[in-house]
């Protein structure tokens, strides 16, 4: 067992290359709205790869037979994925906020590392939190959240409001940080660069080897 091979990434590769061979735009878009529809349910996330590898299948089927994907299905696509997250299994939540937060660590990391070359002394400061909790709540979380449930929505008006939604967080964010600069840029820590890089990387590192041994064994699952 490699602890760095991180086998739902793997599969999404993988997923990406066999997409590529869809010829029909329609199918193809189909396929990607639907997959972002199920990825706002409860389903395990290895789960979701593993049907959207079925799903490139029937439409490359489709293409073949010169069919639109919903003909092929046989239903709307979402009633399709609402078939499918009512008979799935028991909820993964927990695995979506685990997959969130070991991405948001990540990023901590490597904004940290960022930092370090561009200020001396080096600090933490509240301005770093909330760059982080608008990371994770924002861009990771809630916005991808809403595309994801509106993926499939026929009005493009409905279909682009997490793109608002962004605009509308960073633009408040943005007014708060003019508002009270100074306050939520004060120091809430001092300490010595390379000490918090590295602990930092660890802590970073150990989360990700951690994911990658839960990928690997999803992948034993659904796999097998």
């Amino acid at each position: 067992m490699n602890p760095l091979r991180n086998e739902l990434k793997i599969l999404d590769r993988e997923n990406n290359d066999l997409a590529a061979d869809i010829e029909c735009r329609e199918n193809y878009a189909a396929v990607q709205n639907m997959v972002r529809y199920l990825s706002s349910s409860s389903l395990s996330l290895f789960q979701i790869q593993v049907i959207r590898k079925d799903l490139i299948g029937m439409a490359l089927e489709a293409d073949k037979e010169g069919l639109a994907l919903q003909d092929k299905l046989g239903v709307a696509p979402k009633e399709f994925c609402d078939d499918i997250i009512q008979n799935g299994e028991s909820s993964a939540r927990s695995e979506h906020l685990l997959n969130a937060a070991v991405n948001t660590i990540q990023f901590a990391a490597i904004w940290l590392f960022i930092k370090y070359f561009l200020f001396s002394p080096y600090t933490i400061a509240w301005s770093d939190l909330l760059l982080v909790f608008l990371y994770y709540m924002g861009c990771n979380f809630l916005a991808s959240y809403i595309r994801n449930r509106f993926s499939i929505a026929s009005s493009p008006v409905v279909r682009h409001l997490p793109y608002l939604f962004i605009f509308f967080l960073f633009l408040s964010a943005f007014m708060l940080l003019s508002r009270f600069y100074e306050p939520v840029n004060r120091p809430i820590l001092i300490a010595d660069g390379w000490l918090v890089i590295t602990v930092a990387a660890a802590i970073a590192a150990a989360a990700t080897m951690l994911s990658n041994i839960y990928w690997r064994r999803c992948a034993g699952k659904y796999t097998c």
